[in-house]
């Protein structure tokens, strides 16, 4: 009895004091922080390797479209009818007012020769951060575009480096990135 009477009066020493809950608490909302931030930083990256590959199919088709004949007259209208753009980027289209909705967040704007040359553009505008600026750049340099403007700043790719774009991509917002295929 006398043990059971000290053992009320000392009570129970197996639970965790408040402080240790409190650290317990703490060191979850930490970890679960964590995770929520790299799962975003993930979803960045795939939406960036999907606007890379966006971009390499649309180069890729209009590129074998007018690899023999004269790109005169092509526009966002035409590539649309035409089925020139990848289904993902025709579903984000609309033919009535000629939108090309990019991966980008943006939409692009198709252009072709100014001669009869089998040249063309494709412009990513409405880039609001820099990060999409410099990936439609990065797509542009791994596809082979001839020549980068960036708001208004035009080199041939070699000449372009990623500080150049960056500072470049940086002078706008929102950004637009015109990739000639010459």
């Amino acid at each position: 009895m006398k043990k059971n009477i000290n053992r009320l009066i000392k009570g129970n020493k197996s639970g965790l004091t408040l402080i240790e809950a409190l650290a317990v608490i703490a060191l979850g909302a930490l970890v679960i922080t964590g995770m929520i931030l790299a799962f975003g930083d993930g979803q960045d990256s795939i939406k960036q390797n999907e606007a890379i590959t966006e971009i390499a199919d649309i180069t890729k088709e209009l590129q074998k479209t007018f690899a023999n004949e004269s790109s005169t007259g092509l526009d966002n209208d035409i590539a649309i009818s035409a089925g020139m753009l990848p289904t993902s980027t025709r579903n984000n289209s609309d033919s009535s007012t000629g939108v090309i909705k990019s991966k980008l967040d943006g939409e692009y704007v198709i252009a072709g020769s100014a001669t009869s040359g089998n040249d063309f553009s494709l412009t990513a505008n409405g880039l609001d951060t820099t990060e999409k600026c410099l990936t439609a750049y990065q797509a542009g340099r791994s596809v082979g575009y001839d020549r980068i403007d960036i708001n208004g700043t035009e080199n041939n790719t070699p000449d372009w480096t990623l500080t150049t774009a960056t500072t470049a991509c940086s002078s706008a917002s929102p950004a637009t990135v015109i990739l000639y295929n010459d």
